[in-house]
């Protein structure tokens, strides 16, 4: 079924997909389907597999359509409300620990990429980055860096099985050495007093003037991201001739999609900063969170298995970052005499995200699960820059 697919059938289809998972993983009864297995993960390879027997379209106007107009809105929605006064209260040490999993992250995935590119196709340095951002974010900073790359399918499904591999080996692991903190912080000279933490309330909100009521919020977020969009396609072609200018290779690869994401990210983080987009929170992220679902299952449609071909290359890139960043995590134990405990939190902060970064951090301290939440909101407020970063990075390594 590859003409004939109307573009609003089309989106019939996989918006009752995308819901359709969001329910299952509510069924109890289905809880052992998610265990070891994420949402985005089925929401991107249960459309790959409609898509190979022939039950959804390899092309259609709605996947062009969708990641030019609904990504800025996905990301204003899911960026609007972050509490960034509230990440000011996490004090030195948590932002230290963060630095180095950050740290580790980027420099794991241009060091992966220098050793083995030659077995990669041409343009994995776009798929690298948009790991990069998964790894120092989240999903939406994976799928954000992705289009403003243009990676293409071939190169970007593997990452999603070594973002889903890692990601869940990484935590068990974690979760493993939480039983050996106490001998690791002894052998790095920690101080008996361990973290030190300003003190969190419960309310981190700074709002200046009155909060906006929250069908303001949506409305916002829709103006931030048209706007971005109309910056990204009028503005777009000048900024990236004028960086082309001062640096070639870089101008080349900074589309009018990277300017809109640029954009958007950067004002919808403005937005946030001033407090008045917080009423209820729960709602504008639940809305993003299930755009983000939604466009993973286009993105998944897209998609073939044959892709699946250069997954070892991907998972050699992977584990070798992970063990970079693993390296870093020592080195900053010792240097700079943080707790396990903390780096560990940090460290999922990075790899998994906001759901898992909580239960790890409170695997080894109860206190923790906020703080790695607060961390994880970091990474995707930094994710989106780091990824582009990263992939610019790459990207010279292979010319």
């Amino acid at each position: 079924m590859r003409s004939g697919f109307p573009p609003a059938l089309l989106a019939l289809v996989l918006l009752g997909l995308t819901a359709g998972i969001l329910a299952a993983r509510r069924q109890k009864s289905l809880s052992f389907l998610f265990r070891w297995l994420p949402v985005p993960f089925y929401c991107y390879f249960l459309p790959t597999c409609l898509a190979a027997v022939g039950l959804l379209p390899a092309e259609s106007a709605l996947y062009g359509w969708a990641a030019r107009f609904l990504l800025p809105v996905c990301l204003a929605l899911l960026l609007i409300n972050v509490d960034l006064p509230g990440l000011a209260g996490l004090g030195r040490p948590a932002l230290v620990a963060m630095a180095w999993g950050v740290g580790g992250i980027l420099g794991g995935m241009v060091a992966a990429y220098g050793l083995f590119h030659p077995w990669l196709p041409p343009e994995a340095w776009k798929s690298v980055g948009a790991l990069a951002g998964s790894w120092t974010g989240g999903s939406a900073n994976l799928i954000a860096v992705k289009e403003a790359l243009g990676a293409p399918e071939n190169v970007f499904s593997p990452v999603i099985v070594v973002d889903t591999v890692f990601a869940y080996s990484w935590m068990a692991f974690l979760i493993w050495l939480a039983g050996r903190q106490e001998i690791i912080d002894r052998w790095n000279r920690v101080p008996a007093e361990g973290l030190v933490l300003k003190k969190q309330k419960e309310d981190h909100r700074v709002v200046r003037g009155r909060p906006w009521p929250w069908a303001g919020v949506p409305v916002t977020a829709l103006a931030l991201a048209a706007l971005s969009l109309a910056f990204g396609t009028l503005a777009g072609p000048s900024l990236s001739q004028a960086v082309g200018r001062l640096f070639p290779s870089l101008g080349n690869s900074l589309k009018p999609a990277t300017w809109t994401v640029i954009a958007v990210t950067t004002a919808s983080l403005g937005a946030a900063f001033s407090g008045r987009f917080r009423a209820a929170p729960e709602r504008t992220e639940r809305i993003g969170n299930f755009l983000l679902f939604f466009l993973l299952t286009i993105l998944g449609s897209q998609a073939s298995f044959k892709a699946l071909g250069e997954a070892p290359a991907f998972l050699a890139v992977g584990a070798a970052a992970l063990l970079v960043h693993g390296a870093a995590l020592a080195v900053g134990a010792r240097w700079s005499r943080l707790p396990l405990s903390l780096l560990a939190t940090a460290s999922q902060a990075c790899v998994g995200g906001v759901v898992s970064a909580p239960m790890v951090g409170a695997v080894y301290r109860p206190a923790l699960a906020a703080v790695g939440l607060l961390l994880a909101i970091f990474g995707n407020v930094v994710g989106t820059y780091l990824g582009l970063l990263t992939a610019q990075l790459c990207a010279g390594l292979g010319n």
